[in-house]
């Protein structure tokens, strides 16, 4: 069997059947390359887009964002009830966005439950940008 497929390859190669000739070129170029470049100023970067840090982030956490910055403005005129409504909106909105525990567990330090502010920073320091600073705010709470 081998034999007879190593006298079938010869004689197609032998034939010249199987000689393949190239079928096309590539152009020279007409123009040949400046000597010298002519240098020009460095181009300005273009302006960052103003949506482009509210398209990196989910609808989820834009609204967390949103509503934690409403409940911050109603903790500061003192109105903790409204503000603890929106908290807890902003968490289940998006559990991931840390500045809403943050805010939750300073709203529940300022109502006196301390062990319900510290499952709260517990909870923030779990998340990847909350760490750092929910450690802190916990270890000040002892």
């Amino acid at each position: 069997m081998r034999r007879r497929w190593a006298l079938s390859a010869l004689l197609l190669l032998s034939a010249g059947e199987l000689h393949a000739e190239p079928t096309g070129r590539f152009p020279d170029p007409d123009e040949k390359a400046p000597a010298s470049v002519e240098a020009r100023p460095p181009a300005t970067p273009a302006p960052p887009k103003q949506g482009a840090k509210l398209q990196a982030e989910s609808w989820a956490t834009r609204s967390a964002r949103e509503l934690t910055q409403r409940a911050d403005t109603l903790a500061r005129r003192g109105e903790l009830a409204r503000a603890l409504t929106i908290y807890n909106q902003a968490v289940v909105m998006d559990g991931t966005f840390a500045p809403a525990f943050f805010g939750l567990g300073k709203l529940r330090e300022l109502q006196g439950d301390v062990r319900e502010a510290e499952r709260i920073y517990t909870r923030a320091a779990h998340l990847r940008n909350g760490g750092a600073k929910a450690f802190e705010l916990r270890a000040r709470l002892r």
